[in-house]
């Protein structure tokens, strides 16, 4: 007998969407692969937008995280900081994101600002990653994307 696939869906911005790369190397795709070279099947949903924030994410979860959603993986923020969107605006979507998923398992990524802008936002910034959670949200560890793209 076949375990039932698990249904994810990834929400997030261009670095979940796979902007500029091909369909194959989107971070959802490979998450998939990986998963299945250990056994474990999955139902992935693709729900990144690229330029999105957080409270662009927000706005969509309801239609981007279907019904029967068993795991969701938020991947949001980098453009909030890329634009110098106030932390607070960012710590008060995500926490609504994490609030609206208490019913489902999630596991929330944070991404670090960039090191291009001023030591002070940075950190500003940063210290939003991890928003007050319910005990039922289980975290895991930062993680720090290998690129960052910016517009000239």
């Amino acid at each position: 007998m076949t375990a039932k696939p698990i249904k994810m869906v990834v929400l997030g911005d261009s670095l979940s969407a796979g902007y500029g790369l091909p369909a194959g190397a989107a971070f959802p795709v490979r998450l998939q692969k990986a998963l299945d070279t250990k056994g474990i099947k999955v139902d992935m949903i693709n729900a990144g937008v690229s330029g999105d924030t957080s409270s662009g994410g927000r706005d969509r979860l309801d239609w981007s995280v279907p019904e029967g959603t068993e795991a969701v993986i938020v991947e949001l923020g980098a453009n909030d900081a890329l634009r110098g969107t106030d932390p607070a605006v960012t710590r008060a979507a995500l926490s609504d994101i994490l609030m609206a998923a208490t019913m489902r398992p999630a596991s929330m990524h944070s991404i670090r600002s960039s090191r291009n802008r001023s030591a002070c936002r940075s950190t500003r910034f940063s210290s939003t990653a991890w928003p007050p959670t319910p005990s039922s949200i289980r975290r895991t560890e930062s993680i720090r994307p290998r690129r960052v793209w910016t517009s000239s």
